[in-house]
């Protein structure tokens, strides 16, 4: 089983490759594309002979392999609206979702939306990764896999027949999850994902089976609903309902990633952003946002208000989860506001990850949070105690705020007799961790995860401004919210990433899915960020991976589709796909690369500006000059005036001074002006 397993030296996408249609087929899912291969580098070849992909041995590669940093590979994707850019990232992300459908068709995801296997998909994707060829083809009904010497051959219309086969099947998710990569997928974009545009593309339900999809069931839909413990080898990003993003909660969920985040560069004396210094987090008990969750959950609101009677009957189910985390009532008096909301949100994670996630799927049935006043059996007991026992021992993304809110009941006694005054005004995370019993600032991005406080509480990164020197530049820090559009898009793109990947690098059990190769795509990446952040975007994430260390821990591919020129600048021409009206374009070979080349060699060479660099408004106005001065008519005064007041608006000296000596040939000497 551990043939071929990759011990993660380099890894990048090179090629996706669409089959051509059936001739006179409507091919809908291509959306636009009208190519064939698609090479995003040039790490892979077709042989000249057979026409297959093959590794490319030439001589720089080995050099582009650690170009952006051990571990790291960029490509971009650029051309004008409507080249396809957008549908080619779309065909991979369909590509792999058909491919998750059927590997995944008999595993248990209870909190996740079911996977549909969109039809008429014929295409694959080829990867290089630790100097070996992977291959990911799906055709209609058919998928294969290989990597190496390993493949897995897998069928729309092929089902297992007995128990023993199904343990095969999910043995086979483990095994190409270690040769296969994870992909996050950030797009900001509001013309983007949105579900009714996908609704016409025909799809089949195949857990367990092979069966008609419901009628309202859209396949991208699925990519955003997940909780499946990254098992899914894709997620979207910015979470999306029916096509619409909540900023509100994305701005919630970024406070909290962006926390570990800033406050680890703070550690290294680092900022994650220029211009700006983290100042201080503070947070503030949230009132109603545990009720809230037992609301969403269904469970009566009597119930929640009188925990303390659950906790008198020593056989109810609050009671028991609270035992089992050793927990009761002598020390704290879950009467008091934030004892019966911390107890309620530790009874709420427990259910939730039993009900949530695959590695504890043997407790699901138990886990409804509905339950919590119903007396349990002894029989029943004995599996809290087992699922309070593996929850105890996981260390992964899927128990940090089952550590958070521990820690916090751990030390909640001594905060309410030592330091009241944190429940009551709030606090800072330098007054948390020290009342949570550390002497140091925890270091580390994990480490500080455990020790930030529990979701009880609202949180709020204040953030000095500061000049280039490091300087402070006003006394008053500032939120996050108060920043521009620019700064606050670079800090959820960037933090969202970031976020995923230390998910993934949680995930440590043997059993479990675990990929340790991320393919992080940024399409429209430059939505709100000025030409300076644009200049300025490869290196910071560049910088951001590795002062995290992230790329020593797994290996990262980056597709950047952009518009950019002054992304481009970052990168050389072999990284580079170039669409026209849906295919791949073979530029010239005396073109410049773009990499560090100026703006207008960038702009007029890659990105097809073949009417020139200058607005159309703008060219417009000045063949109307152009015109005027070749009238026949001769010029009145007003003509004259008029015309060399447009003329001295233009920037171009030597096209604003040949206009000038049209004007003047024009007018002659009648007016004293000449």
């Amino acid at each position: 089983m551990n043939q071929n397993a990759p011990n993660r030296h380099s890894f990048s996408i090179s090629v996706i490759h669409r089959f051509a249609p059936d001739e006179g087929a409507h091919d809908h899912i291509s959306r636009g594309l009208t190519g064939e291969w698609y090479f995003l580098n040039d790490w892979c070849k077709r042989d000249e002979e057979t026409g297959n992909v093959v590794l490319n041995n030439a001589s720089h590669i080995s050099m582009m392999k650690s170009f952006f940093h051990k571990n790291i590979s960029v490509q971009a994707i650029v051309g004008t609206n409507g080249s396809g850019k957008t549908s080619l990232l779309e065909f991979m992300y369909r590509i792999i979702n058909n491919f998750s459908a059927l590997l995944e068709r008999y595993m248990v995801r209870n909190a996740a939306e079911e996977l549909y296997y969109i039809n008429n998909v014929r295409g694959e994707i080829y990867y290089v990764l630790d100097g070996q060829l992977g291959r990911l083809m799906v055709f209609d009904d058919i998928v294969y896999f290989k990597y190496g010497k390993y493949e897995a051959n897998l069928s729309l219309y092929r089902m297992v027949s007995n128990e023993e086969e199904m343990i095969e099947e999910q043995k086979r998710v483990l095994a190409v999850a270690r040769r296969f990569f994870y992909t996050v997928v950030t797009n900001y974009s509001l013309q983007s994902f949105i579900d009714d545009d996908y609704a016409d593309e025909d799809c089949m339900a195949v857990h367990g089976g092979v069966n008609p999809v419901p009628a309202d069931a859209i396949w991208i839909n699925s990519l955003f609903h997940k909780n499946d413990g990254y098992i899914t080898p894709v997620t979207l990003n910015p979470y999306r309902h029916r096509g619409t993003i909540d900023m509100i909660k994305e701005h919630r969920h970024t406070q909290y990633r962006l926390s570990a985040i800033m406050l680890n560069l703070y550690n290294q004396n680092l900022s994650m952003i220029d211009g700006y210094r983290l100042n201080n987090i503070v947070y503030g008990f949230r009132r109603g946002a545990i009720e809230s969750k037992y609301e969403e959950a269904g469970v009566d609101s009597e119930l929640y208000w009188n925990l303390h009677v659950l906790l008198q009957n020593k056989r109810s189910l609050a009671s028991i989860i609270i035992q089992k985390w050793g927990y009761g009532q002598k020390e704290l008096n879950p009467q008091d506001e934030i004892v019966r909301a911390a107890y309620l949100y530790l009874i709420y994670k427990t259910c939730s990850i039993a009900r949530t996630y695959p590695n504890y799927n043997d407790y699901a049935e138990i886990a409804d949070v509905k339950r919590i006043g119903q007396t349990i059996s002894k029989e029943e007991e004995k599996l809290w105690k087992s699922l309070v026992g593996r929850i105890r021992k996981d260390e992964s993304h899927v128990t940090i705020k089952i550590a958070q809110i521990r820690n916090f009941i751990r030390r909640l006694q001594w905060i309410q007799e030592n330091q009241p005054e944190m429940l009551s005004e709030g606090f800072d995370y330098e007054t948390y961790f020290r009342a949570i019993g550390y002497e140091q600032r925890p270091s580390g991005m994990w480490n500080i995860l455990n020790t930030l406080p529990p979701s009880l509480f609202s949180i709020k990164i204040l953030l000095d401004e500061v000049d280039k020197d490091n300087n402070v530049i006003f006394e008053n820090p500032i939120e996050i919210k108060r920043m521009s559009s620019g700064e606050r898009q670079y800090l959820y793109t960037f933090s969202t990433c970031v976020y995923h990947i230390m998910n993934l690098l949680s995930i440590k059990e043997r059993k479990c899915v675990s990929y340790k190769n991320v393919n992080l795509v940024f399409d429209e990446v430059e939505i709100c960020f000025h030409p300076e952040y644009q200049k300025q975007l490869v290196k910071r994430l560049l910088d951001l991976l590795t002062r995290l260390s992230l790329n020593t821990q797994m290996c990262i591919n980056i597709i950047l589709a952009t518009h950019s020129p002054f992304i481009l600048s970052d990168i050389p021409a072999s990284n580079i796909l170039y669409l026209e009206d849906g295919e791949a374009v073979k530029l010239p070979e005396n073109h410049i690369s773009p990499f560090a080349a100026t703006m207008g060699d960038i702009l007029h060479q890659s990105f097809f500006l073949k009417q020139g660099l200058m607005g159309e408004y703008a060219k417009y106005k000045i063949n109307g000059i152009i015109r005027k001065l070749q009238q026949v008519e001769p010029f009145t005064e007003r003509d004259y005036r008029n015309t060399k007041e447009r003329i001295a608006l233009i920037g171009d000296r030597f096209l604003r001074v040949q206009l000038e000596v049209k004007l003047a040939e024009k007018a002659g000497k009648v007016w004293k002006e000449y």
